[in-house]
């Protein structure tokens, strides 16, 4: 009889080290699922948020500079910074170009706020014109913007130069 109560008290105490120790390492990896989960989540309700078009597109009449006027018509607000990470890509059937920000060989592009309220953000509504410099003239033909965010949203439209 006694020898039953020792071996059932031995066994009880091992299973609650047992549990224990599982508990203490089962907890910090749910935890890091957890952060994991929550990082996945507030990114996908940025690409959600955020949505831009790009609303007109002018070529000057010397063929070398498109200017593309892009709109925020997400809820995003997007920083200043962020913008200039973004991806600008002008391809025809003959030609393909990756624009590269305020690049000191061309093509480079830049951009300005046109009805921006200077905080340092591109909140909905705002427009930004985008000044494409080529240093050459574009040759006729159609040609494709695809501008790209940098959180991967991109906006794109079709425009030919005579």
């Amino acid at each position: 009889m006694a020898r039953e109560v020792i071996t059932t008290a031995l066994l009880a105490i091992a299973s609650i080290i047992a549990v224990a120790a599982l508990i203490k390492a089962a907890i910090p990896s749910i935890h890091s699922m957890a952060g994991t989960f929550n990082s996945l989540a507030e990114n996908m309700e940025e690409r959600i948020e955020t949505n831009v078009d790009i609303i007109f597109i002018s070529v000057n009449s010397g063929k070398d500079t498109v200017y593309i006027w892009v709109k925020n018509i997400g809820n995003n607000k997007i920083p200043v910074g962020y913008v200039n990470k973004s991806d600008l890509f002008i391809y025809s059937s003959s030609n393909y170009w990756h624009v590269l920000f305020n690049s000191a060989s061309h093509p480079t592009w830049d951009y300005e706020f046109e009805n921006g309220d200077g905080d340092n953000y591109w909140e909905t509504g705002e427009t930004i014109k985008i000044t494409v410099q080529f240093g050459s003239a574009l040759s006729s033909d159609e040609y494709t913007a695809d501008f790209i965010l940098y959180n991967g949203i991109s906006t794109s439209d079709i425009f030919s130069v005579g």
